[in-house]
């Protein structure tokens, strides 16, 4: 999320952004980044350049990526829990399946309604203090 929000805010006029910058403005370890900006491409919602004006940039306008597509594109999907038997274990697994399963329903509910426009405009909204001398 840091990242695409990193490269929301750099909009208008965005230039391709070298995944080194957004390590370094997100705190996100170059390593781990590397590996969310690939899933990030292969979802469609960046697109990378190489070369020595290469980077990264969004795919499309921040108002048409929601918060749900770059939780998908970044987190393998949980399989669904089967429960067989009728112990006491496999009650207790299936009261705890289906609290995931509304957990699930309710994140998706918010996930999929915030745009990284939206995003863009909380993040906007914070002013960064500067205290330097």
């Amino acid at each position: 999320m840091r990242a695409v929000v990193d490269l929301a805010l750099r909009l208008p006029g965005q230039k391709s952004v070298p995944a080194g910058d957004i390590a370094r403005d997100t705190g996100v370890p170059p390593k781990f980044l590397g590996a969310i900006l690939t899933d990030l491409n292969k979802a469609g919602l960046i697109t990378s350049k190489r070369g020595p004006d290469g980077g990264q940039n969004l795919a499309r306008e921040p108002a048409r990526i929601t918060v749900e597509q770059i939780m998908r594109a970044v987190d393998s999907p949980v399989p669904p829990v089967t429960i067989t038997g009728s112990d006491e274990r496999a009650r207790i697994e299936r009261c705890l399946a289906e609290l995931f399963a509304e957990v699930d329903r309710a994140t998706a509910a918010v996930t999929e309604r915030v745009t990284l426009e939206d995003l863009r405009r909380r993040a906007q909204a914070y002013s960064v203090l500067d205290f330097t001398i």
